[in-house]
């Protein structure tokens, strides 16, 4: 039914296969080729997904030439359709650039859906002398509650 769908030109379908893949599963037994053409299909639909993935790409230099401008742009693309890998994404980068405004401002927009964006803002909240302890309290025990839920997998982000 995958493979199915994934013909038809569904983008999540395709993103899937092209994860499995690229997560070291490849149950589907894609080479490299068949891969990319998979998540190229998802790009072509605008998918969120595929979009900052492809970023990784760029950013890590797999598959493509390593690209941190190109990687940049996917993120902020991937961003404005509120995909909150790219958030953590943009952040990871403006903090590996020495920008911790910037990283502090990716990591607030993707907080509310993210932990991993949750736990980078609050590296920086906790530097604030204005906040509270019961603040940082409620805002650690919100992170672990999210963290509960969370079902997103780490290679999809810049560590």
């Amino acid at each position: 039914a995958l493979r199915f769908s994934s013909e038809l030109g569904d983008s999540e379908a395709n993103f899937i296969m092209f994860d499995e893949f690229y997560s070291g599963d490849n149950l589907l037994a894609l080479d490299e080729g068949q891969a990319l053409k998979c998540l190229e299909i998802a790009l072509e639909n605008d998918y969120s997904k595929a979009i900052n993935a492809m970023g990784i790409l760029y950013f890590k230099g797999q598959f493509v030439p390593k690209d941190i401008d190109a990687a940049k742009q996917l993120f902020e693309k991937a961003s404005s359709m509120d995909s909150m890998e790219a958030f953590y994404n943009l952040g990871r980068m403006a903090e590996i650039d020495g920008e911790s405004q910037d990283a502090r401002h990716y990591y607030l927009q993707g907080s509310d859906t993210n932990y991993y964006c949750a736990l980078k803002y609050l590296s920086y909240v906790e530097k604030d002398e204005f906040f509270a302890d019961d603040d940082l309290k409620c805002a650690r025990e919100e992170i672990k509650n999210m963290i509960k839920r969370d079902d997103i997998f780490q290679y999809y982000y810049i560590q």
